[in-house]
């Protein structure tokens, strides 16, 4: 029997030399991308980005200002997104202009139909005024015409005391012709 031994250790050094290399290599070699990538991103994705957002945060603060826009200064979905932004404040504001425009409407028609309700209250009072009075004339005529009636009474019962006072004088008249002639 032959035996045969053979080391490795040094094989197993080599390795892991090699081993430490190549991780050290990629470090080395991933920092510059790592920072390329970094400055990319940030140069083309996170400053772009940021831009409209603080414009979008102005806005947001300016107490309703939707004149202000997000200037649009690329071609890219950002500067889509910019113009798409400004096209929906453009259609806002068109909306503010056009309720502010029938809050206008509404608050002139109201006015007008509180002049109306007060014209209408005074034709009202005036008739009312006006009926008053001729139910006072018309009052006033009843007992004029109970007056009338009162006094047409009167005369009728004195005619009819006349007429007896001129019947009893003819019948007395008869009587002392008729003694005169006897």
């Amino acid at each position: 029997a032959v035996s045969m031994h053979i080391s490795l250790d040094r094989a197993n050094e080599a390795v892991n030399a090699l081993r430490n290399q190549s991780i050290l290599f990629a470090l080395l070699a991933s920092l510059p991308l790592i920072g390329f990538i970094y400055y990319f991103i940030r140069r083309f994705v996170s400053i772009p980005l940021d831009h409209p957002s603080s414009n979008l945060a102005e806005i947001a603060q300016g107490e309703g200002d939707l004149t202000r826009r997000i200037p649009q200064e690329r071609q890219d979905e950002i500067g889509r997104t910019a113009t798409t932004f400004n096209d929906m404040l453009g259609t806002i504001a068109g909306l503010v202009r056009n309720v502010g425009q029938s809050a206008a409407e509404v608050t002139r028609s109201a006015a007008s139909l509180a002049d109306s309700a007060s014209s209408l209250a005074d034709s009202s009072h005036r008739q009312n005024q006006q009926s008053m009075n001729a139910a006072a004339a018309v009052e006033g005529l009843n007992d004029s015409i109970a007056h009338i009636a009162e006094s047409a009474d009167e005369v009728r019962i004195r005619s009819r005391e006349s007429q007896a006072r001129s019947n009893q004088g003819r019948e007395s008249l008869a009587h002392l012709i008729a003694e005169v002639e006897e």
